[in-house]
């Protein structure tokens, strides 16, 4: 199994989500030019986020596969 690790750059982090970063994808997926490629076009919704979508991107974490959803930073 790879470990899901941070990719650094001079001009990038690449890094697991953590359950603490529920506003990073709030406030992402609440961007016009965001919400109308993602939900539908639906403006996110709070608690699927923390209760559905991040725990899905941390199950991909927990695989030890090396592969899932990074936060850009």
């Amino acid at each position: 199994h790879m470990p899901f690790v941070p990719i650094l750059t001079p001009r990038l982090l690449l890094r697991p989500f953590t359950e603490m970063d529920d506003q990073n994808l709030f406030d992402l997926d609440s961007d016009p030019e965001v919400t109308r490629h993602v939900n539908g076009g639906q403006p996110p919704d709070m608690e699927r986020i923390r209760t559905e979508i991040i725990p899905r991107f941390l199950g991909f974490q927990r695989r030890g596969d090396g592969l899932g959803f990074y936060l850009a930073e």
